[in-house]
C-alpha cells in the first residue's frame, strides 16, 4: 500500500455509475516517475488515479491510499482510500464551502461565511455552527441542511469507501445511513444481510459484501435472503409466485454457487421455509409459494372483480335504438363487433373490449361515452391510461380530460424507496370508469385501482390483449379474458384496408405470424449487420428528425444494455450527432441543453414515461445547479442534481417502456444477437407505435425468427382461478340471501 499526500483533482478522464478515472496533481515525490503524466510541471506532478466516489473538485486536496498498477494506458493509482483536506488559505475555505460538497452554501453565502469567521471559519462549521445563524441568508431550516450535509459527508464516507467496490452508489449508501446511523458500518460488517431490509439492495450484492466480512454462509438471515431473492428474481420476469420444488432447487443453487462444496443444505432451506411461512412472510397456496404482498394483490383484486360482477347493471332498454342515434351523430356505421362491443358494456358491471390496430376501439369508446353522457347526465366518469402519453391520447380520442391511474390514485413515490407508493387510500368517487391500454397493468397496480373502486362502479377495461404483457408481476388483461366471467368483445374487423397504412396492414400480418410484410416509404427495411448498427441508426435519425423535427422521432429497442443496438449505447451515439457538448451552454456531466429525456419514476406532477427536452441549466440561490425541463402541454420542471436519477436519456428508448405511447416515425434495431427478446409480441408492440413510419434497421433473419416465435412466456399466476372462485362463492351468497 502506497500514500500520495497532498492531491488536488486536475480533470476526468471517465465517470461512470461513482466510478473516476481522473487526473491529479500533488508534490509528493512518492509518485514513481513511470506513472508521470503529460500535465507535470517542474512544481507538480500528475498522475492517474482510479477508483469509486474520487473527489471530481479542485476545492479539496485529498491524501491517496492504493496500489500501483501498470495497464495499457501506463500506471495507474488505484485507490482503496482517501482523506479529504480543505486548503487553509481564504480563497481554498470559500472553494471548499461553495463546491457542491455542502448543500445550501453557494459562492455568495460562502464568501459571507469566510469575511466573518476568517480562519475560524471550519472549527466554526464543525463545533458551533448556530453562529452561521449570524450570516445574512441563512435561516434555521439552511442551517439545518448545511449541518447534516457536513455531518452525512463525515458519517458517509467510511460506507461509501467500504461498498464502493461493490458496486454500491452514494444515494444507496445515504440509505444505509439514514436507517442505520453510526451503526451503519458495523451492521455492515457483522449483519450484513440486514441490508437486505432496505429497498433496492440484492442478495447478490449483500452476499459478496457478506464474504467479505467472512459472515457465516449458513446463517439463517442469510437462507431467508436467498428465499426472497429468488422470488423476487420471479417475480422480475413477471411471476407471482414459483412452485415449491423449483423455488427450493433455485433456491439451493443460489446459495451454494460458486463454491466447491455444499454450503447450505436442503434441510435447512425447508426449515427456513417454513418458518417464514409460520411468520406469514410467505404463503403457500396449492404447492405454490408467494411473497404475501403478491399472493393479497392477486386475491383482493379477484375478490373486488367478484364483489363488482355480482352487482345488477342498469340496462338501457332501448340501445339498438341509442346506437342508431349515435351513428347519425357521427355519421359512421359500426361493424357487428362494434356493436357487440357496446352492448356488452352497458349490460355487464365490468367488460373488456380489446383488439388490434384499426379495429375500431377508439370509435366504440366515443358511441360508448356519447350514449352514456345522454342517458346518464349528471354521473361521474373517469377516463385513465397507465401512462401519461396514452392518457393524453385518450383525452385526444375523447374530448374529456383523462388521467394517468398514478394521478387519479394519487400514487407518487416515497421519497428513498424504489420500489414503494405513498400511501393512499381515497376511494374513486365515480359511476363509471374506462380504463384504456390495460395490458400494461401489473398486479400491483391493478389491486391498488380494484381496491379503490366503489362496488357499485361500471367498469371497462380497454386494451390490445396481443401487446406486450406489463413490465410488472402478473398477466392482467389475458387472465381476466381468459377466466371466462367476464364480458369480453373481441374487435376484429380492420376497417378500410385498402387506405390503410403498411404500419396497420403489416402489424396484423406480424400478428398473425406472416413475414410476407408489405414494404414502401411507410414501411421499410434497411438491411445491416451488427458491425454497421450505430452508424446506421445515427445516420437513419439524423435524416428523419431532419425531415420530421426531433419530437416526432423515436429509436425503439429489445435492449437497454446489450450491444450497439442497446438504448443505453445508441443514446450516447446518437447525442454526439444530434446535441453535441457544449462547454459554453451550462451542460452537466450528465445532461446537456437540448436533450431528449424521460422521466422514469411517478411524481405529482410529471409521470413515468414521459418525453420532454432540457431546456435550460441555471443554478437557484443557492449556487446548487438545477436542470429545466420542458414537457408536452407547455409543463415545466426543475430537477437539483440529487433528483436526475428521475431522469433518462430517451433519443433511444426500450419497446417496453414505449406502450401506451405514439410517435409519428419509429425506428426499430433488430439483430440475431437480440435472440433471447426476439418474439412476436415484442415486434407487434414496436410496429403499433408508429403513426406514420416504420424503419427496421438490421437483419431480416432476425425479423422472420421473431414473428415465427409466438412465445407469449407463461407467467405464474393464478389471477383467472381467483376469479372465478370468488365470483362464484358471491354468487352462491346473493341465492342464499
Amino acid at each position: 500500500m502506497v500514500e500520495i499526500k497532498e492531491c488536488k483533482f486536475v480533470k476526468s478522464i471517465f465517470e461512470k455509475n461513482d466510478y473516476l478515472i481522473g487526473i491529479f496533481s500533488t508534490k509528493d515525490t512518492n509518485v514513481p516517475k513511470a506513472a508521470y503524466g503529460k500535465y507535470s510541471t517542474p512544481n507538480n506532478i500528475s498522475f492517474t488515479a482510479v477508483g469509486y466516489n474520487l473527489p471530481n473538485t479542485d476545492a479539496v486536496l485529498v491524501d491517496f491510499e492504493g496500489e500501483w498498477q501498470k495497464t495499457q494506458y501506463g500506471y495507474q493509482l488505484k485507490v482503496d482510500n482517501y482523506v479529504e483536506k480543505v486548503p487553509r488559505t481564504r480563497d481554498g475555505v470559500i472553494a471548499y464551502l461553495s463546491s457542491g460538497l455542502i448543500k445550501g452554501v453557494g459562492p455568495k453565502i460562502a464568501e459571507a461565511i469566510v469575511n466573518k469567521f476568517g480562519k475560524d471559519t471550519l472549527e466554526i462549521i464543525d463545533k458551533e455552527p448556530n453562529k452561521l445563524l449570524e450570516i445574512k441568508g441563512i435561516s434555521e431550516s439552511k442551517l439545518s441542511n448545511i449541518v447534516q450535509s457536513i455531518s452525512d459527508n463525515k458519517e458517509l464516507k467510511e460506507i461509501i469507501t467500504y461498498l464502493a467496490p461493490f458496486g454500491v452508489s452514494n444515494k444507496k449508501s445515504a440509505l444505509i445511513y439514514k436507517k442505520f446511523g453510526n451503526e451503519a458500518i458495523k451492521t455492515i460488517k457483522k449483519q450484513p444481510f440486514k441490508l437486505c431490509e432496505i429497498s433496492g439492495f440484492g442478495f447478490r450484492t449483500v452476499d459478496a459484501i457478506a464474504q467479505k466480512s467472512n459472515c457465516n454462509l449458513d446463517d439463517k438471515l442469510r437462507i431467508q435472503c436467498g428465499i426472497r431473492c429468488a422470488l423476487d428474481d420471479g417475480e422480475a420476469t413477471g411471476h407471482l409466485f414459483l412452485p415449491e420444488v423449483e423455488l427450493n432447487d433455485a433456491v439451493y443453487k443460489l446459495l451454494n454457487h460458486n463454491f466447491t462444496e455444499e454450503k447450505v443444505t436442503v434441510q435447512m432451506i425447508e426449515e427456513e421455509m417454513k418458518q417464514n411461512i409460520k411468520d406469514g412472510v410467505l404463503i403457500i397456496d396449492d404447492d405454490n409459494v408467494y411473497k404475501r404482498e403478491l399472493w393479497e394483490y392477486e386475491k383482493n383484486t379477484a375478490q373486488n372483480i367478484a364483489n363488482i360482477l355480482n352487482n345488477s347493471v342498469c340496462f338501457i332498454a332501448n340501445i339498438d335504438k341509442e346506437i342508431e342515434l349515435t351513428q347519425k351523430k357521427f355519421n359512421t356505421i359500426l361493424s357487428t363487433s362494434q356493436i357487440m362491443a357496446i352492448k356488452m358494456c352497458f349490460s355487464n358491471p365490468f367488460s373488456i373490449i380489446t383488439g388490434g390496430p384499426g379495429t375500431g376501439k377508439t370509435t366504440v369508446l366515443r358511441f360508448i361515452l356519447d350514449i352514456y353522457n345522454r342517458i346518464n347526465k349528471g354521473k361521474n366518469i373517469l377516463l385513465a391510461a397507465p401512462t401519461g402519453l396514452a392518457a393524453r391520447r385518450m383525452t385526444e380520442a375523447t374530448g374529456m380530460e383523462a388521467f394517468t391511474l398514478h394521478s387519479a390514485l394519487k400514487l407518487y413515490h416515497a421519497e428513498d424507496e424504489e420500489n414503494k407508493w405513498k400511501e393512499n387510500s381515497e376511494r374513486l368517487e365515480y359511476d363509471f370508469i374506462i380504463v384504456d391500454e390495460a395490458s400494461m397493468l401489473d398486479m400491483k397496480l391493478m389491486d391498488e385501482l380494484m381496491s379503490r373502486i366503489a362496488k357499485n362502479a361500471h367498469v371497462l377495461f380497454v386494451g390490445d390483449v396481443d401487446q406486450l404483457p406489463s413490465v410488472g408481476a402478473g398477466n392482467v388483461l389475458r387472465e381476466m379474458i381468459n377466466c371466462g366471467e367476464i364480458a369480453t368483445t373481441h374487435l376484429d374487423t380492420v376497417f378500410r384496408q385498402a387506405e390503410m397504412s403498411r404500419i396497420a396492414l403489416n402489424a396484423h400480418a406480424i400478428n398473425n405470424g406472416s413475414v410476407r410484410l408489405n414494404y414502401g416509404p411507410d414501411f421499410s427495411f434497411v438491411d445491416i449487420g451488427s458491425e454497421h448498427m450505430l452508424e446506421s441508426i445515427t445516420k437513419i435519425y439524423k435524416e428523419e428528425v431532419d425531415e420530421a423535427g426531433i419530437e416526432n422521432v423515436q429509436v425503439l429497442s429489445p435492449f437497454r444494455k446489450r450491444g450497439n443496438s442497446g438504448t443505453i449505447t445508441l443514446n450516447e451515439e446518437i447525442r454526439n450527432i444530434i446535441n453535441p457538448n457544449s462547454q459554453s451552454d451550462g451542460s452537466t456531466k450528465k445532461f446537456r441543453i437540448g436533450d431528449k429525456v424521460m422521466q422514469i419514476k411517478n411524481t405529482e406532477h410529471i409521470c413515468n414515461g414521459d418525453i420532454g427536452f432540457v431546456k435550460k441549466i441555471t443554478k437557484d440561490e443557492d449556487g446548487e445547479q438545477m436542470i429545466a425541463v420542458g414537457f408536452s402541454g407547455d409543463r415545466e420542471e426543475f430537477y437539483s442534481m440529487e433528483d436526475t436519477d428521475k431522469l433518462e436519456l430517451a433519443f433511444a428508448t426500450t419497446i417496453h417502456k414505449s406502450q401506451g405511447s405514439e410517435f409519428n416515425t419509429v425506428i426499430i434495431p433488430i439483430l440475431k444477437e437480440q435472440y433471447i427478446m426476439l418474439r412476436r409480441n415484442l415486434i407487434y408492440t414496436a410496429v403499433t407505435r408508429a403513426k406514420k413510419k416504420i424503419i427496421l434497421v438490421g437483419e431480416r433473419n432476425a425479423l422472420f425468427m421473431a414473428i415465427g416465435k409466438n412465445d407469449i412466456g407463461k407467467r405464474n399466476t393464478r389471477l383467472g382461478e381467483q376469479i372465478v372462485e370468488c365470483y362464484s362463492k358471491c354468487s352462491k351468497k346473493k341465492k342464499i340471501v
